[in-house]
């Protein structure tokens, strides 16, 4: 148990390459340079700001939305869980847990209620994979099991998983659902790439006191009362937002807390514009049209493989993301619930602006868990530019 636990906090293998420009640079290489010598000496830095747990509630503490302080206590375990998340991507260890995945037997899908699964059919004692075949489905173990446990959500959605996954019946339920895409990454490099969890956080809307409904999920994004993602790399990286702006947090190296990056985070004006232009033969309408406009207006064009990454970058640049639909994903390529409601959510909190192409992104209901969508977020200037393209090649039509 202590190897393990040591492995964890140490985190000393191999790290993943990130990106050349990323939020807050300046104050992870502060808090990466030389090393402690006792913990007094930690405190003591003056370039860390407060801790994610004492943000959050302070956060709260102003601006009262949740009295009862479960959401708080929800995004605490939330940061725990993508700390795990973050040595098992490091291949530092992670500790044995049960894989959700194994409520996926046949018996049990074929009773399911409303494509809810049911816990009580997980194989008990089976361990996740090791950490050198940390994946995606791995990363939905963390959450869940870290998760499913503390008695604030009452219901969860993985990209991963086909169906909603509910929670045991010994364990408390709560008032709040969470939807996450557990481990984005390029999967045609997963082992050096950057990779991400994105997640979004809603108030139930089932009764109070039992398990969650798929239609808890089922709503506008407008309902998400928190949001964010976690970049893991050279510096694990925590940016999200429960309606008062968008707030950054870098994971200390020596103790493994995130702490808060106090300059605001607020969108810039940057010419990047950041697409996958290999399937762009594929593409729907005159998206086309969009990036060959951008391009022209000396725009860098840009793409990593990594929705997280490229917000990431983003958000410290500026620019435009374009996530465009083509005739193998008619719809789009994003799923509303997992990546494009939380990603609107954060980004609308820094100044930017999310659509589809014609309407805004929070103001789009999910009719399905894994409901898919094209998504446009940027700076609100180059989004309305987007807009107005695609729009004139719609009227010409």
């Amino acid at each position: 148990k202590n190897s393990t636990a040591n492995a964890i906090c140490e985190g000393q293998s191999r790290s993943l390459n990130t990106s050349k420009s990323t939020l807050g640079d300046q104050n992870m290489a502060a808090m990466s340079v030389g090393k402690y010598g006792s913990l007094s000496d930690v405190f003591n830095d003056t370039r860390i700001g407060s801790a994610f747990g004492s943000h959050v509630r302070l956060a709260f503490t102003e601006n009262p939305t949740d009295y009862t302080g479960e959401l708080v206590r929800l995004l605490s375990d939330l940061s725990m869980a993508t700390r795990m998340i973050s040595a098992g991507v490091r291949r530092a260890g992670l500790p044995k847990l049960n894989r959700p995945s194994e409520i996926l037997s046949s018996e049990f899908q074929s009773a399911a209620p409303e494509s809810v699964r049911d816990p009580r059919n997980f194989a008990r004692n089976k361990p996740v994979m090791t950490a050198s075949q940390f994946d995606a489905q791995s990363a939905t173990d963390v959450l869940y099991k870290s998760l499913s446990h503390d008695g604030h959500t009452c219901i969860m959605l993985s990209m991963t998983c086909a169906d909603a996954l509910s929670l045991p019946d010994h364990v408390p339920y709560g008032n709040y659902v969470l939807a996450f895409s557990p481990l984005e990454r390029d999967p045609m490099f997963p082992e050096y790439s950057i990779c991400g969890t994105i997640f979004s956080v809603y108030k139930r809307t089932s009764a109070t006191g039992q398990r969650g409904t798929t239609n808890d999920f089922l709503r506008p994004g407008t309902d998400q009362v928190a949001a964010g993602y976690v970049l893991y790399g050279n510096c694990t990286t925590l940016v999200y937002t429960v309606g008062q702006g968008v707030h950054a947090f870098n994971m200390h190296p020596n103790i493994k807390e995130f702490f808060h990056y106090p300059l605001p985070v607020k969108i810039k004006s940057g010419k990047f514009c950041f697409v996958n232009r290999q399937h762009s033969g594929e593409w729907k309408g005159k998206m086309r049209a969009v990036v060959d406009h951008f391009h022209d207006q000396g725009f860098s064009i840009q793409y990593t493989s990594s929705l997280v990454a490229d917000v990431q970058h983003h958000l410290s640049c500026g620019g435009i993301i374009i996530c465009a639909a083509t005739t193998l994903a008619p719809d789009g390529p994003m799923e509303l619930l997992c990546q494009a409601a939380p990603l609107a959510f954060l980004m609308e909190q820094a100044g930017g602006k999310a659509s589809d192409g014609s309407r805004r992104i929070l103001d789009i209901k999910a009719t399905s868990l894994h409901a898919k969508t094209t998504l446009i977020i940027g700076t609100p200037a180059y989004v309305d530019v987007a807009e107005k393209i695609l729009a004139a090649s719609t009227d010409a039509d």
